[in-house]
């Protein structure tokens, strides 16, 4: 059986993430530095990147592997890919938006922490099942 939670995150992720992508390569362009749109996309990446991860543990995650636990480092993960990624989106946009967000700078490296230890209890759980 698959996973529908981690496959509705996964799609969820994937059509965010094309929409930020195309908004940062067209409406973006004209009004972010070099710097700002080179960050958002980084943003974008890792956003996306997860969006596949997370559709592949969709479709292939099955009730057995959730008993590893592996629900868990899925969880934080995501957690993480959100901290990440949206704090890059708002720090590079707080210009267009008007308002100083220079508070979620620290968010950023929590998030990617968050995306390294989630990935890392996955890795966990699947390297001591075996």
């Amino acid at each position: 059986m698959k996973n529908k939670r981690f496959l509705l995150i996964g799609l969820f992720l994937l059509v965010t993430g094309i929409v930020l992508g195309a908004l940062a390569a067209h409406a973006l362009k004209a009004h972010l530095t070099v710097n700002q749109l080179e960050s958002f996309k980084t943003g974008v990446f890792y956003h996306l990147l997860h969006a596949l991860l997370f559709i592949s543990f969709g479709l292939h995650t099955t009730a057995e592997n959730q008993k590893q636990n592996i629900t868990s480092g899925l969880y934080i993960a995501f957690v993480g890919v959100l901290m990440f990624s949206l704090s890059i989106y708002f720090l590079n946009l707080q210009n267009i938006i008007g308002f100083p967000l220079r508070w979620l700078g620290p968010v950023t490296p929590v998030g990617g922490v968050l995306m390294i230890v989630g990935w890392t209890i996955v890795f966990w759980k699947f390297f001591k099942a075996d």
